[in-house]
């Protein structure tokens, strides 16, 4: 890890604790790292936690004004931490009236990350979202539509997961979930999504009376959604500080007997061990007895330091859902609709590339669901989809460095028992 990730993590678990930083260690780090503030802050943007470090980051000034960032790059962190607070306050605003008429009409609707885990926050303004996003049932579709046709909000894109309405007055977006496990419906993964509605917890979130997942459930849901952002391009610090937070906040509150038998059924309980593994190693979190236990009863392979540090490093590669890297959507691509065991070498390079420019129907799209349902007609789906993608032609052009990535990105997925082998 470089010395100014290092730091980052330093400053980011003292913030979101709000804790004081030992600043005779900080200081000593900074001189000795000879930092470069604006690598820094870049990474910090990157990862959304600019904001959450930035009272921190000025006290330098009176503190030790030689190691202190630049006066400029200083104020421009402090109107970016502004904007965004500002905007926090605006968007949270709209939601509670949302909620209100949600509540008025009767339409049980469950809130989830980041409109809930930004209270467990010193400052919940300063931690950003860049959307909200609530779980209903898929019957009141239409109603919710029309109420938030009131609040200026459009249907944006519609997915198997989740509809997309986006505000035309403000860049804001709200994600209306029907559906939180991962996997297609089964006879678990109903009864998992039966038993976290009957589980709900009526709550008053920012005046508004509405619903929130029981702890058990949330920790769950917390762990399901990064498990899917780092199978489809990543996820990165502010969803490891969201999952510190909220375990501090609720490690007593746990049925981790629950908790263990749900994991293991919705193939996360690798996945997991290895979060808590991980934020013990940068945010001295504490884990959990149960999972120290189930730590100790697992293979030798996830205990494997080499692995962890490659999970750092993709985490730190990623910022906020794998955008911080050009390469990681491509490199997803290629996990997506290639084979991790090709033979290496150029047989094997030629044969991925098949694979991606020509995938099987299995591992198409969801856009193209006739060529699942009429495999004859997987040719013309080859080149709608070329079609499709000629305006994004450049985005297609697999670089070495992206074919790289997809190779470590994979035996990181295996390593999390997340991706097949």
């Amino acid at each position: 890890m470089k010395e100014n990730s290092r730091i980052l993590i330093k400053l980011l678990s003292k913030a979101i604790r709000n804790q004081e930083p030992d600043w005779d260690e900080i200081t000593a780090l900074l001189e000795a790292s000879q930092i470069h503030w604006p690598t820094l802050y870049e990474e910090a943007l990157a990862h959304q936690v600019h904001t959450l470090i930035y009272p921190m980051v000025s006290k330098l000034k009176n503190i030790n004004p030689s190691l202190a960032p630049d006066p400029t790059l200083l104020s421009q962190w402090k109107k970016e931490t502004q904007t965004e607070a500002i905007r926090q306050i605006q968007q949270v605003q709209i939601i509670k009236e949302i909620l209100k008429a949600f509540y008025k009409e009767k339409i049980p609707a469950i809130v989830l990350k980041g409109l809930l885990l930004r209270e467990y926050y010193p400052n919940p303004d300063l931690r950003t979202m860049g959307d909200a996003d609530l779980l209903t049932h898929a019957q009141d579709r239409y109603r919710i539509k029309k109420i938030l046709k009131q609040f200026d909000f459009i249907e944006d894109k519609v997915s198997s997961k989740h509809i997309s309405y986006i505000n035309k007055n403000h860049p804001f977006i709200i994600e209306v979930h029907n559906w939180l496990s991962d996997s297609h419906p089964d006879d678990f993964s109903i009864d998992f999504e039966k038993a976290l509605w009957k589980d709900t917890i009526n709550i008053s979130l920012l005046g508004a009376p509405t619903m929130a997942l029981s702890v058990d459930h949330h920790l769950l849901h917390l762990i399901i959604h990064m498990k899917n952002h780092i199978i489809s391009a990543g996820f990165g610090l502010r969803q490891l500080c969201d999952f510190v937070v909220f375990m501090e906040a609720n490690e007593k509150e746990l049925n981790w007997d629950y908790i263990l038998r749900c994991s293991q059924q919705l193939q996360l309980k690798t996945f997991m061990i290895s979060l808590f593994l991980l934020c013990n190693q940068l945010f001295d979190l504490k884990i959990p007895r149960q999972v120290t236990i189930q730590e100790a009863d697992s293979s030798e392979t996830l205990k494997d330091q080499r692995y962890l540090d490659l999970f750092v490093r993709d985490i730190l590669d990623s910022g906020v859902y794998g955008r911080r890297n050009p390469d990681r959507p491509m490199s997803s691509l290629l996990i997506r609709y290639s084979k991790p065991d090709h033979p290496s070498g150029r047989f094997g390079r030629v044969k991925k590339m098949l694979q991606f420019y020509f995938p099987s129907s299995k591992n198409l799209s969801k856009r193209y669901p006739y060529a699942k349902k009429y495999p004859f007609l997987l040719i013309f789906a080859w080149f709608h989809r070329a079609f499709t993608n000629l305006s994004r032609i450049g985005k297609y052009k697999v670089s070495p460095q992206a074919e790289k990535l997809s190779q470590e990105r994979v035996k990181l997925l295996q390593w999390l028992q997340i991706q097949k082998h």
